[in-house]
């Protein structure tokens, strides 16, 4: 599987992650061919035609309109950490992430059609319902 992982989500966590998860590919915003400062519907078009699957912290895709109708356009298949995550320090985002990614890697196995999925603050998945 492919993860991309968006600004919201510090490179050197990504490169952390990948350091270690070597049966996955993981690609940082500001690593692939959009333009780091694209707005979202673009390198979730990327993503997309990928066959990426999404990590975000941008929870309000779920709300803005024009992203919303992006993200379904493209079938993008989005995991969305618990919004309290982007204000933590490094470390308890790296505490976070190196405890839910076996969690979040076994439910992308099976996720499809624009599936999304959010990672609550207790590590638990919560499965979106028409997101």
């Amino acid at each position: 599987m492919k993860f991309f992982f968006d600004n919201c989500i510090p490179p050197p966590l990504v490169r952390a992650i990948a350091a270690i998860e070597k049966a996955h590919d993981l690609i940082h915003q500001m690593d692939c061919p959009v333009d780091r400062d694209a707005d979202d519907p673009d390198w979730m078009k990327y993503a997309a035609s990928e066959g990426m699957i999404a990590i975000t912290v941008d929870n309000k895709i779920l709300r803005r309109p024009g992203e919303r109708k992006a993200r379904k356009a493209y079938e993008l298949c989005t995991v969305f950490l618990h919004g309290a995550f982007g204000s933590q320090d490094i470390w308890l985002q790296a505490a976070f992430i190196f405890r839910t990614w076996p969690s979040i890697t076994k439910y992308a196995r099976s996720m499809k059609n624009g599936q999304c999925v959010r990672v609550k603050n207790d590590g638990k998945l919560d499965p979106l319902e028409n997101p």
